[in-house]
């Protein structure tokens, strides 16, 4: 567990940590550092306790939505191949599918939180 938030990433969304986060006990127990999102906050509460490879799951589960959206960018502007990709392509790309993968993660502990 990271002590120090400037060495963390949201325990959520795993964008990087703000230094706000949750401990049901602050100083007794490791502080889940979040992005400063009031649903990452929420869910860090609400998923203190999770077992890590039930969040492994949702990781990978958020993983594949986040490249099915950036997939369906490839399809919407008609390539599959990278090589063919324009610069601005390929960032747009890259952003549809980090931003897909942290909102699906967001709305999987949403959903898997044990409340």
């Amino acid at each position: 567990m990271i002590d120090r938030f400037s060495d963390a990433l949201c325990a959520c969304c795993r964008r990087r940590a703000t230094g706000i986060g949750f401990s049901p006990e602050p100083f007794k127990q490791p502080v889940l550092w979040t992005c400063g999102d009031p649903d990452c906050i929420q869910i860090a509460r609400n998923t203190y306790d999770m077992p890590a490879d039930q969040f492994t799951h949702a990781e990978s589960r958020a993983a594949i939505m986040g490249g099915d959206i950036a997939g369906a960018y490839a399809e919407q502007i008609g390539k599959t191949d990278f090589a063919t990709f324009t610069e601005e392509e390929w960032w747009e790309f890259c952003r549809r599918l980090v931003a897909g993968y942290r909102t699906a993660l967001q709305n999987d502990l949403r959903n898997e939180a044990p409340f």
